[in-house]
């Protein structure tokens, strides 16, 4: 893509991102969104969620949040349906009850269905 002239788009790094978590190797999935933004290319809720998806796959809890913060900080990624079922399922498998019932009255808030 690069040697005619374009780079890959938001849609063809999503994929080769979820294919890298679904792989196991979510630390390279990261490194990806990071270069992708250097890159020009500017990711979406669905790249964050896919990132987010690998850290709550792998219990990497703190990382999932700290993921949700700074999507919430930005301004730019907001968070989603997906994303908050996400983070929710999180703190639920890790037995983080009161976790859990914060984010789903975050998501009532913010107008999702729970």
């Amino acid at each position: 893509m690069k040697n005619q002239g374009s780079g890959p788009n938001v849609y063809a790094y999503n994929a080769l991102m979820s294919g890298m978590v679904k792989a196991g190797i979510i630390n390279e999935a990261k490194t990806l969104l990071r270069k992708m933004e250097e890159n020009g290319c500017s990711p979406d809720v669905n790249s964050h969620n896919i990132i987010l998806n690998g850290f709550a796959r792998t219990g990497a809890l703190r990382r999932a949040i700290e993921m949700f913060e700074a999507m919430k900080r930005s301004g730019v990624i907001k968070p989603d349906g997906v994303t908050y079922n996400t983070l929710f399922g999180c703190f639920a498998h890790a037995g983080m009850f009161e976790e859990a019932a914060r984010m789903m009255g975050e998501m009532e808030d913010k107008g999702f269905c729970v």
